[in-house]
């Protein structure tokens, strides 16, 4: 793949990112301000929300993948997920709870963090060339 197909590819992703997260923290801010809920299990909400909908929207636009075994790249896809689900929460609650960072704020920060590490593991694994 072109430096050219890749950087469209990554924007792509970070443009489905970016829809993701912003309906994660709508989620996020609804169930723990109006909902009272505790703020990690906001979190977990909206991380799983806007995993199905990463999910579709990678698979048809981002990636254009075109596998038959689209259960086997769906479990790949969440596997990745969760290691970053996981990761996302540790980091949550040692920015909220140990440094006294605003949750929201602290989403955010995570949020570019992980959208890296995500796209080059999804493009390398999840949606890898050479499975269809």
């Amino acid at each position: 793949m072109s430096r050219r197909e890749t950087f469209f590819q990554a924007s792509r992703f970070a443009i489905v990112g970016g829809a993701c997260f912003a309906a994660g923290v709508l989620i996020l801010y609804v169930l723990t301000d109006l909902g009272g809920l505790h703020y990690l299990l906001s979190m977990s909400v909206a991380l799983v929300s806007g995993s199905f909908l990463g999910w579709i929207l990678n698979r048809t636009w981002t990636f254009r993948s075109d596998a038959a075994d689209t259960g086997m790249e769906f479990f790949r896809y969440l596997g990745v997920n969760i290691g970053a689900y996981i990761a996302t929460l540790l980091l949550m609650g040692f920015l909220v709870s140990g440094l006294g960072v605003n949750y929201i704020v602290a989403s955010v920060v995570i949020a570019f963090a992980m959208m890296f590490a995500n796209f080059l593991i999804h493009r390398a694994w999840s949606f890898r060339r050479g499975d269809h």
